[in-house]
């Protein structure tokens, strides 16, 4: 087995799957790939030191936490979309039951 290669690949498809919001697929990689670099680690650990090292993983270790990154900005733009519509609906109610009451007043 090349485990260069395969880690590499196990990097590759954890953008993937994160550009794809797959929660469950990511979990699952996160499993395998733990495995994987113990072992990767087993077969030899000064390759796989070497490896870790390397500017090539380097530069994937840095696009996935961009594309977490991304993938968490867009969970938070959701929860504000909520959040101002909670807060719209809240208000709406609000002030409804301020104008019966005047309403009610004046009847």
């Amino acid at each position: 087995m090349d485990y260069r290669n395969e880690a590499l690949k196990i990097q590759k498809e954890i953008i993937i799957l994160i550009q794809r919001e797959d929660f469950d697929g990511i979990e699952n990689l996160l499993n395998r790939r733990k495995e994987f670099y113990l072992e990767y680690s087993n077969y030899n650990s000064e390759e796989l030191k070497n490896f870790l090292n390397s500017q090539e993983y380097k530069d994937l270790e840095i696009k996935i936490n961009t594309a977490f990154n991304i993938a968490k900005d867009k969970v938070k733009q959701e929860i504000d979309k909520i959040k101002s519509s909670k807060n719209a609906s809240k208000q709406y109610q609000s002030n409804m039951g301020h104008l019966s009451g005047f309403f009610n007043k004046k009847i």
